[in-house]
């Protein structure tokens, strides 16, 4: 059962595949693109048979730093930082594939502050719910679950409400540095519009050179802020303010910069063009 506050997973599961079957098609959507490499990338919503492959695509990114939980757990952080995507209400989710299967995605959030209320509120407790006990707790993944708790600061209430929606987006190598990247980015960015949303942001870490250089291409603006280890990069969309008018009622928090107990927004997984 839920409270009126916190969706379970499987209420926010029906929400969210609501979501993806009214997401907008448009003249990037659904369109074959032949690239230089003479690859064919289609760009299309999400489908649950797709889950797999996403959860796969992010173990992938970081297999060079974790590589002791993906090979144990390979779904932990599927769940993690795609997971809440596939689940929560607020989500949008595109899935980029070639003739050899799913090749990429872009997930993201219309309400970002409603989202991190979600996560941290819904989805972050019934992950630790999951693992704890996991017949592959070695000490990585052990102290991965227990991170879960750590306190994470977010962008700042004024911020997310001048630009709500956040993303990422994750290629595999076959499919960078063709454009796709940009393509999958235009079609969130027109369906935000169409959608009435009037601002987008994305965080990337400091030492994160690709992510920055693709914002530049982007045309997003560097915001000053004061989040550890990261850069917040934001743009102003076309469209009026329109969906967020009420906007969920600022977090209790004793300093400017309200903060929630969690280990990272999924916005932290490395942005490859």
């Amino acid at each position: 059962s839920s409270s009126s506050s916190s969706y379970s997973l499987s209420r926010g599961d029906v929400f969210a595949y609501l979501r993806q079957a009214i997401l907008p098609f448009g003249q990037h959507h659904g369109n074959s693109v032949l690239t230089q490499h003479h690859r064919v990338f289609t760009i299309r919503p999400y489908f649950e048979s797709d889950r797999t492959d996403l959860f796969h695509i992010c173990n992938t990114a970081f297999l060079g730093k974790d590589k002791k939980i993906c090979v144990d757990s390979p779904a932990a952080f599927g769940e993690r930082f795609v997971g809440p995507y596939l689940t929560l209400p607020s989500s949008i989710t595109y899935v980029l594939e070639d003739n050899q299967g799913v090749c990429g995605y872009l997930v993201g959030a219309s309400n970002s502050f409603s989202f991190y209320k979600e996560l941290v509120g819904s989805y972050i407790p019934s992950l630790q719910r999951k693992y704890i006990g996991h017949k592959y707790m070695n000490g990585k993944l052990l102290q991965f679950i227990k991170d879960l708790d750590m306190e994470y600061v977010f962008p700042h209430q004024d911020l997310l409400l001048e630009y709500p929606c956040h993303f990422q987006v994750v290629l595999l190598p076959r499919a960078q540095r063709q454009g796709n990247a940009l393509r999958l980015v235009q079609l969130l960015q027109d369906s935000l519009e169409a959608e009435g949303c009037h601002g987008i942001h994305m965080e990337v870490l400091e030492d994160n050179r690709k992510g920055m250089h693709f914002c530049s291409k982007l045309d997003f603006t560097v915001l000053a802020t004061e989040l550890p280890g990261r850069k917040l990069f934001a743009k102003k969309l076309a469209a009026p303010h329109q969906l967020h008018s009420n906007f969920p009622p600022t977090l209790s928090t004793s300093s400017s910069t309200p903060t929630i107990s969690t280990t990272t927004t999924a916005t932290l997984v490395k942005t490859q063009q």
